[in-house]
């Protein structure tokens, strides 16, 4: 329905924490919100908290490697999936891309 009336969604399943974990590995394989949590506190080497503000700066110099990392989840899947109902996956490398032209970065 988004997609009929041209609304673009950034769709992160299972959630938000994917688009983080991406900064860092390629993932695949569906995981769970809790593993999301322990594995972005590991990865970080402190306790990640959910709605963190420094998240965007701790990230930034990795957000590349996001975008290629997402691309390549998100090619895995056939051509016009409903990327809301697979997991692992992310469109909100489309989102990053747009403000980062907007931006200039």
């Amino acid at each position: 329905m988004a997609r009929a009336n041209r609304i673009y969604v950034a769709y992160s399943n299972e959630a938000f924490e994917l688009w983080y974990l991406l900064h860092f590995n390629y993932y695949i394989t569906a995981i769970s919100r809790q593993d999301y949590m322990d594995k972005l506190s590991d990865l970080l080497k402190y306790k990640y908290e959910k709605n963190s503000e420094i998240m965007y700066k701790e990230l930034k110099n990795k957000q590349k490697k996001a975008i290629q990392h997402a691309k390549k989840l998100y090619s895995t899947y056939e051509p016009n999936h409903n990327p809301e109902k697979n997991n692992p996956c992310t469109t909100v490398f489309r989102l990053v891309e747009r403000l980062n032209e907007f931006w200039g970065n």
